[in-house]
């Protein structure tokens, strides 16, 4: 081994005996300190096993207590005071209380809207819009409040009515004595005959008048659907009710013609096919030929021969006239076209020649020529 070699070896070992006997600290600790250190360890010992004794390592679990389930008790809210309607028949909803106010909607039947005041004057009642917000004016005539108490609503104020465009439903009323339906020649005028206008929309009656004596009428109107009527009585064609539509500044014309027969006749109904009215077309007189002797007052029989034509049937109302002045009374005799022949006597009490005719009063005005002269000569 080279010197070299157990230098380098020797310094090693020196430096691994050294650091084994280095001291643990720089600085010596006095055994008093070492022993006070120590008491106050054991002293603390104690204290801090009585902390965790003491000091729960969770809080405490608190049992669950299962209550009974609640009973529900129902909030009863206070009655509305608000006016409910309804109505019985699809009624208009307006601008205002009459036709001639726009219309804004419709409440139909069933239908329930709520009332917010009244015009009484002319029944309306105002309601809230069933087809939009606002209110609008509705006809009373079909309403019934099913809610609240109208008499607390307000009277309202209408608004200002607007000026539609005129129109007018204009007509005759005509003995209608072919029963074709048209006024034409050998017609007449029926004057005073009564004539109604009303609302197709169920609304109220708009006007009423009377034929004049040119058997005319007039209605103004503005536009909008109308039933035309008329009054009872002798038998009108067209017998039903008219539905007419007027537009604005539209006039419409509509005529009416009254039958010239009963209502329970056969076939009292007019048709497009002319109608001839029963006629008389001959009549003549007869008394007996041969003459006659004997005890005064005298007796006789008289007759007649009368051809009526046309369609239908009627009444033949007729009378005798008598040579010497006397005028009989009026018989009746129910007919339709044909012959007939109707008799009468005659009571004389004196001398003379009779000769009699037949007056025709009904169905045309016509008198018979004179007949031959039947001779009574008294006793």
């Amino acid at each position: 081994m080279s010197r070299r070699n157990v230098f380098l070896l020797l310094s090693i070992s020196l430096w691994v005996i050294l650091a084994c006997n280095l001291p643990l600290s720089a600085t010596p600790v006095s055994s008093a300190v070492a022993m006070t250190a120590a008491a106050q360890t054991l002293t603390a010992l104690p204290l801090q096993s009585t902390l965790l004794a003491a000091t729960p390592l969770s809080p405490p679990l608190t049992p669950l207590v299962v209550s009974e389930t609640p009973s529900f008790t129902p909030i009863v809210s206070p009655t509305s005071s608000a006016v409910l309607l309804t109505v019985s028949a699809a009624t208009n909803c307006r601008t205002g209380p009459d036709t001639v106010y726009d219309r804004l909607s419709v409440l139909d039947v069933g239908q329930t809207a709520e009332a917010v005041g009244r015009y009484s004057p002319s029944n309306y009642w105002i309601i809230r819009n069933p087809a939009g917000n606002g209110t609008c004016w509705l006809w009373g005539e079909y309403v019934t409040v099913v809610a609240g108490d109208p008499h607390n609503l307000p009277e309202m104020t209408p608004p200002p009515s607007p000026t539609p465009a005129a129109g007018g439903i204009v007509g005759y009323f005509y003995h209608d004595n072919n029963r074709n339906g048209i006024m034409d020649a050998g017609d007449t005028p029926y004057p005073g005959f009564p004539v109604y206008l009303s609302l197709v929309e169920a609304g109220p009656l708009v006007q009423e008048t009377s034929t004049d004596a040119s058997g005319y009428y007039a209605f103004n109107v503005t536009a909008g659907q109308y039933w035309l009527s008329h009054a009872g009585g002798p038998p009108i064609c067209p017998a039903d009710d008219i539905q007419i539509t007027v537009s604005a500044g539209q006039t419409v014309h509509q005529d009416f013609g009254v039958l010239p027969c009963s209502p329970m006749e056969a076939g009292c109904s007019c048709s497009s096919t002319p109608f001839t009215p029963l006629a008389v077309t001959s009549v003549r007189a007869y008394v007996p030929s041969e003459p006659w002797q004997g005890t005064c007052p005298h007796t006789f029989r008289v007759w007649a021969t009368i051809t009526l034509s046309g369609d239908g049937s009627g009444t033949l109302r007729y009378r005798w006239h008598r040579s010497d002045g006397f005028i009989g009374p009026e018989h009746t005799l129910a007919v339709s076209a044909g012959t007939y022949t109707v008799e009468g006597e005659w009571k004389v009490t004196g001398d003379g020649s009779y000769r009699i005719q037949i007056e025709i009063l009904e169905p045309t005005a016509i008198t018979s020529n004179w007949s031959g002269s039947h001779v009574v000569d008294c006793r």
